[in-house]
């Protein structure tokens, strides 16, 4: 057991405990304190608890950071003072606190170090003279631990010889496409406007098309644009932005905007130390600012290096309109449409139409439409009769122009996933689109969704892990990590994601909503009945509340609080999918089934949910909900 502050950690039972009071964390928060507090008083190198903590796997830095910071909180640690982990710069972590061994977790004390703290500054005599001291002290107050060193010794030489092979073979034969994406990570942010009038949104249109042309390098991965769009203010500090980010390289810029002319200031500059890569003025008329992006575009792989093939050649180079009034119309848009909501959505559909209206061959508008009207159903609540085939069709015209625009067959593959239940298509799509664009983190998010439905969870959890490595701030994707992790039945960490993900947007109540069901899935009633009472979550949730109560053996109260709902179906088929569930938490399968037979005849959208959702457990030997699910076409 090791002791320090008022904390104790047993590295058998993989428990921490603050004065007797158990403290929650996740599983890898828990190994790198361990890691650490076994190395209290040295600097551990990144390099090295990145090989520890996920051995043979890809991830990058920001996972660790992530941790770090959670280990920060579950410690108290205030963010102006760092009394346990210190962040020695360029190197890594150092546990600075006393850390004292007792035998057995009985208070006995077997060890007590306080190590002097390693800096980069410690010259390597002084470091020896401290691992002497060390040695000395451990030695004279505790002899038996000297003694079960030489016990293990061998065994654990023979653990690290084999570390080491597998870790060389490992690299040997890791292909380095795998490797390459931690060497380049680039963040563009929005440029900045400097012109009083600003108010077309043309530095984050900048930035977003810089972020669609170097997305297409498969040599680099690119912080998405929902990722930057937090930082489109005058006040954002970019380097910080670029570690929020886990970017090693960030591009800024600023736009001078004056009648017809235009002046973009833009640099490249490492996000480590601050330190410039290249910066470069452009003055030009406002109509060359395709002209600007395809020089900006060129510097950047220049200085990252990557040796393009003919095809990235190609898009680095395309321009998908050749009129700037379509294309502001388009920033716009998209800028509309990254707010999420019903009122934002309904301005991008406008706006993309009004691209299109001005150029008719627009691919990339047609695209954005197809993603408006996918989204509109989910935020804007319009009807899915009309705004499906309508993203079909936006998404097949886009395809006719441009055959090679991930972003329309994505489009097209989630319509066919969540509307048309056309599965073997959507997977077809999305594989195209990934294909196109591997750092397209929104077409692994949504092909993450379609692995779920289709009953390959722990392929979707992988997905979606892929999707966070390209947008790890996302909430959206971070929140629905946790659900996949709820469907795949690993209760424990769904919570543990959840957290992570309100720890980011308190206020993200499909987050709390996956938080509370995973609670009652592992029969913590009270506990997820807690997270509905946050705000509006009983007003926007009361199917989801009647089914705890059917299932805590509440059967009276769940009745009373879904009559109301069961009239409402007869006028608004949306509700039939979610009193389903509550009849099936009160175990009435007959009801259940015509209710979901119900569903099926008005094509609800909630239905592709079915193969998965836990609520419906009770049915799955069932053969009229086998035959449901073949009608629906799962493959």
């Amino acid at each position: 057991m090791y002791h320090f502050g008022p904390f104790q950690l047993d590295p058998v039972k993989r428990l921490l405990f603050r004065e007797q009071q158990g403290v929650s964390l996740p599983p890898k928060a828990f190994d790198l304190l361990l890691l650490l507090v076994e190395n209290s008083g040295r600097v551990v190198d990144r390099n090295e608890l990145m090989e520890k903590l996920w051995p043979d796997t890809f991830v990058e830095q920001i996972n660790l950071n992530v941790h770090v910071s959670s280990l920060r909180k579950a410690l108290g640690e205030q963010p102006d003072e760092h009394s346990y982990i210190v962040t020695v710069p360029r190197r890594g972590y150092s546990f600075v606190a006393t850390v004292k061994k007792s035998a057995n977790g009985d208070g006995a004390l077997i060890s007590d170090v306080d190590a002097p703290i390693e800096t980069p500054y410690q010259s390597s005599a002084q470091e020896s003279e401290a691992e002497r001291e060390d040695s000395s002290v451990s030695t004279v107050l505790s002899p038996p631990s000297f003694l079960s060193r030489r016990i293990f010794i061998l065994p654990a030489l023979s653990l690290i010889v084999i570390a080491v092979v597998s870790y060389l073979w490992i690299a040997a034969t890791r292909r380095p496409a795998d490797l390459q994406p931690s060497a380049n990570i680039i963040a563009v942010l929005p440029f900045k406007e400097l012109s009083p009038e600003a108010d077309d949104h043309i530095g984050l249109g900048m930035a977003d098309a810089l972020i669609t042309k170097l997305s297409n390098i498969k040599q680099i991965v690119v912080r998405p644009t929902s990722a930057v769009l937090r930082y489109d203010s005058a006040e954002a500090d970019s380097l910080r932005a670029g570690r929020e980010l886990g970017a090693n390289l960030l591009l800024e810029g600023k736009i001078q905007r004056s009648g017809e002319r235009i002046r973009v200031t833009v640099q490249m500059l490492k996000v480590e130390d601050g330190s410039a890569l290249w910066a470069e003025s452009f003055d030009e008329k406002f109509t060359d600012i395709f002209a600007i992006e395809d020089s900006i575009s060129r510097r950047v792989a220049k200085a990252v290096s990557a040796k393009l093939n003919a095809e990235e050649e190609n898009r680095l180079a395309k321009h998908y309109t050749e009129n700037v009034e379509a294309y502001q119309a388009y920033i716009k848009g998209r800028y509309f449409w990254n707010k999420r909501t019903g009122e934002g959505l309904q301005k991008a559909k406008e706006l993309f139409e009004k691209a299109i209206e001005l150029d008719p061959v627009y691919a990339m508008a047609y695209a954005g439409l197809a993603d408006a009207y996918n989204l509109l159903t989910i935020f804007g609540d319009a009807n899915r009769h009309d705004t499906y085939p309508k993203a079909k069709a936006a998404a097949m015209k886009a395809l006719e122009i441009d055959p090679m625009l991930a972003e329309a067959h994505n489009s097209l593959a989630y319509t066919r996933m969540r509307y048309y239940w056309d599965w073997k298509g959507a997977e077809e799509s999305f594989k195209r689109a990934l294909d196109l664009n591997p750092n397209y983190a929104t077409a692994h998010h949504w092909y993450g969704e379609y692995l779920t439905f289709t009953g390959k969870t722990e392929e979707a959890v992988a997905e979606m892990r892929r999707a966070l490595d390209i947008d790890p701030l996302s909430v959206i994707i971070n929140s629905d990590l946790a659900w996949i992790l709820y469907y795949a039945g690993d209760y424990d960490e769904a919570i543990n994601q959840c957290r992570r993900t309100i720890e980011m947007e308190p206020d993200f109540v499909v987050a709390r909503l996956a938080l509370g069901l995973a609670f009652e899935a592992k029969g913590m009633y009270e506990e997820s009945l807690a997270q509905f009472k946050y705000k509006d979550m009983e007003k926007l949730y009361p199917s989801r509340i009647a089914h705890i109560l059917a299932v805590s053996g509440r059967k009276k109260r769940a009745l009373q609080i879904i009559k109301p709902y069961e009239e409402m179906a007869k006028e608004e088929p949306r509700v039939l999918y979610g009193i389903a569930g509550v009849y099936a938490g009160l175990g009435d399968r007959d009801k259940t089934m015509r209710l979901l037979e119900k569903a099926y005849a008005d094509r609800q959208e909630l239905l592709v949910y079915l193969k998965v959702d836990p609520r419906f457990n009770p049915l799955r030997s069932d053969e009229r909900f086998q035959d449901l699910l073949r009608r629906i076409g799962f493959p």
